[in-house]
């Protein structure tokens, strides 16, 4: 089994779902949704892949930092990823 980084220096640059499923504490198909809604930022490669790039993760989280993992399964209750990088 795979150990949770220590620091955002151990995160690879570009991550898989499960991965970030990890860190968020939520399955990797939730994940994969937020990116089909374009709710979280992920970066689709062929048909099915999904990946990630550690900034907009890292920004993602600061982003949803007060909201518990209850409230990040509401994909409603989520900041639109066009919103977030508006932000930036």
């Amino acid at each position: 089994m795979k150990r949770y980084p220590v620091s955002w220096d151990e995160v690879p640059i570009i991550v898989d779902l499960p991965y970030v499923a990890r860190l968020l504490e939520v399955t990797p198909e939730t994940v994969r949704k937020w990116c089909i809604k374009k709710i979280f930022p992920g970066i689709k490669f062929g048909e099915k892949e999904w990946r990630v790039d550690k900034d907009d993760l890292r920004a993602y989280m600061r982003q949803n930092k007060a909201m518990d993992v209850a409230g990040l399964e509401n994909v409603e209750n989520v900041l639109p990823i066009e919103k977030l990088r508006a932000k930036g």
